[in-house]
């Protein structure tokens, strides 16, 4: 017989142990499953790697799942159509994904480097504010024109290299400091749009769904769901950063900046040294070409001629030099006026969006608009620039092939001296040659000159043209934010103590020398002043007829046959229209004014001051022109002949004396007020 081993009651009890042990440890794992798989689609995710239903899917997969499906035949056009779709956009996904943890991980890098880099800036620059600067220049005051010249186009072009870098940090710190802002709407969104996914993904498929449709827009759900998710951590990684960064940004700007602030150090004495070696070669070029013209003095009349062309033309480069001089001086003033109305636009935005709209504000912003450049003068002087480089450049051109022609002097002076006795021209060529030889030096330097004040003039007018934009947009900005605001304090007494001042102000000449121009410009954009225009022409024109008419009503009246009340009123109509052509005028003067598309503050008061007179005047033509003699006073109403021309003489007066005094008020108070810009709320 076989042993058999039967199990104690000790065995039985531990091995019956064992079974609920095994119990719980299956219940716990089935428990925490879901949680695991979650964590597990986490991890995947972040590397580009998609958890679906039944299995990791990678790009690989998909690209592979994606040529299966090309090339099946038991899939109609639609079901392949919408499977490919799905799958491109779960790649597309995965690409966005596997993108934003890169940018992700370079804002970790930066918030742990950004620090260390900020402070070797700051270090840097604190070594350099505490050791007085010293600037080097390879050239010297002994050194040619051409040379310094070439070193100061190179400054400059550094100059300009700089300037761009520093524009592109203030652009990023811009930037960067709205972005606290912006990130947590953003953020918020990003959320919503990951819990509504995840909602849709849990949703059970459709039944009767072909599995490789429900496989694919799973997919689709899953890399979306992944990039979404890749997002939300991109984002509070920026976040997180942007602290660091802005300070990284901003020790960098200055460091632009003080670079900046060395450059133009260093273009200031190049342009100096500029100067006055140009100035010295110019009384030496000058000194000579005297020189040349005195020796010339009683010899050969081509000498003297030659001798004296070339004095004009070194007088004339002397000249351009010094015009060179002052047009650098006022790139410069134009460069700070347009950074400084930048700057004003910037903090005026910045203002606005912290503090918000306040009468306190609307006060401050409503002066600086009074401070800006007249937009009208910036496009005159562009135009002046325009003309002037135009003007430089043909020069230049006929200077530079007057230099082609003089290129051989000997086939040159053969030419002046064609026609001359050989015992003649033999005596003069050598004068004329080295007088030749001195020209072609002299369109050298006369070129050379040009190029840089060309360079200039292009320099400046560049300047003129960002003053002008940064005027224009800082301008229109101030004209839509302070029809919100109060710009300018009630009126009070200081309103009235102020207008002497203020009529001082508009009475004078600078002030009106646009006012014509600002008319014709405003009578283009205006279809209503176009058309009054039309109407003064013709009044203007029937303004003898009207008053042949008015003299004919009055002889029907006191003949008892023929008098009628028509007669009067038609009498009365008459009156109208004679007193209506110059009030018109006035009114129109003042509706173009207000029309002009490049409307300054003048102009509007201007405008707003003829617009007030318009009524008054009229009021005082139309009494004025009843006393007329023959008119509706002294026919139709009888009066005696005294009384209409005593009136007729003191309304004279009264418009002589009135009418003018109300315009320069009404603008004086416009401009202390400025009332135009603003809206009482």
């Amino acid at each position: 017989m076989k042993n058999v081993n039967i199990p104690t009651c000790g065995q039985k009890r531990r091995n019956g142990a064992a079974a609920p042990v095994a119990s719980w440890l299956l219940f716990f794992w089935l428990l925490f499953l879901p949680f695991e798989i979650a964590w597990s689609a986490d991890a995947v995710e972040s590397s580009g790697v998609v958890q679906s239903s039944s299995s990791s899917v990678t790009a690989e997969t998909m690209h592979a799942r994606l040529k299966e499906v090309e090339s099946s035949t038991s899939l109609d056009d639609e079901t392949r159509a919408s499977i490919t779709e799905m799958i491109n956009k779960a790649l597309a996904n995965l690409e966005t994904a596997r993108n934003n943890k890169v940018t992700s991980e370079e804002y970790i890098r930066l918030r742990e480097s950004a620090p260390e880099m900020t402070r070797k800036i700051r270090d840097v620059q604190d070594k350099r504010a505490s050791v007085p600067a010293e600037v080097k220049l390879t050239v010297t005051r002994e050194s040619p024109f051409e040379e310094i010249e070439r070193e100061l186009l190179q400054e400059k072009a550094n100059l300009a290299a700089v300037k761009a870098k520093q524009a592109d940090l203030e652009s990023q710190l811009e930037t960067s400091k709205m972005r606290p802002s912006v990130i947590p709407k953003t953020l918020a969104e990003t959320k919503q749009a990951r819990k509504d996914l995840e909602a849709e993904r849990n949703a059970p498929a459709p039944e009767g769904e072909l599995a490789w449709l429900t496989e694919a827009r799973r997919w689709a759900q899953d890399a979306r769901l992944a990039a979404l998710r890749s997002e939300i951590n991109l984002l509070d990684q920026e976040l997180l950063t942007l602290p660091f960064k802005v300070e990284w940004l901003e020790a960098r700007r200055d460091q632009q900046a003080a670079s900046i602030t060395r450059i133009n150090t260093r273009i200031d004495l190049l342009e100096e040294l500029s100067s006055h070696q140009g100035r010295v070669e110019a009384r030496q070029a000058v000194a000579a070409a005297d020189a040349a013209v005195e020796e010339a003095a009683g010899k050969h009349p081509l000498i003297q001629q030659l001798a004296e062309e070339n004095a004009t033309l070194t007088r004339e480069t002397a000249a351009l030099a010094s015009t060179l001089k002052r047009t650098s001086e006022s790139d410069q003033t134009v460069e700070q006026d347009a950074k400084r109305i930048e700057d004003s636009f910037r903090q005026a935005r910045e203002q606005l969006d912290v503090a918000g709209l306040s009468n306190v504000l609307g006060e401050v912003l409503g002066s600086q608009r009074q401070d800006l450049p007249d937009r009208r003068e910036l496009r005159t002087r562009l135009s002046e620039l325009e003309d002037e480089n135009a003007r430089m450049t043909l020069e230049m051109i006929q200077q530079t092939a007057e230099r082609k022609r003089l290129a051989n002097s000997e086939e040159h002076v053969a030419g002046l001296t064609q026609g001359l006795a050989p015992e003649v021209a033999a005596l003069i060529t050598n004068d004329l040659t080295g007088l030749v030889l001195t020209r072609r030096d002299l369109l050298d330097k006369s070129i050379s000159l040009h190029k840089s004040y060309l360079r200039s003039l292009r320099e400046l007018s560049a300047s003129y043209r960002r003053l002008l934009e940064n005027t224009v947009a800082y301008d229109d900005f101030l004209a839509k934010n302070l029809l919100w605001i109060r710009s300018a304090p009630a009126p009070g007494l200081d309103s009235i103590l102020d207008l002497p001042e203020q009529i001082a102000y508009m009475l004078s000449p600078s002030r009106w020398r646009h006012v014509p121009g600002a008319i014709l410009a405003g009578l283009q954009a205006s279809l209503w002043a176009k058309l009054l225009v039309l109407l003064l022409v013709v009044l203007f024109w029937q303004m003898s007829s009207l008053r042949k008419q008015l003299l004919a009503t009055g002889d029907p009246v006191g003949d008892v046959a023929i008098d009628r009340f028509s007669y009067t009123l038609k009498a009365l109509g008459l009156t109208f229209l004679i007193a209506l052509p110059w009030p018109l005028l006035t009114f129109t003067l003042g509706l173009a004014l207000e029309s002009d598309p490049d409307l300054t503050a003048f102009s509007s008061q201007l405008a707003d001051g003829l617009e007030t007179v318009a009524p008054t005047f009229f009021y005082i033509q139309f009494f004025s022109a009843l006393c007329l003699p023959g008119g509706v006073a002294a026919k139709h109403f009888r009066w005696p002949d005294s009384l209409p021309q005593a009136l007729y003489a003191y309304f004279f007066r009264l418009k002589i004396a009135l009418l003018p005094a109300i315009l320069v008020i009404v603008m004086a108070i416009d401009a202390a007020q400025d009332t135009l810009s603003l809206i009482h709320i």
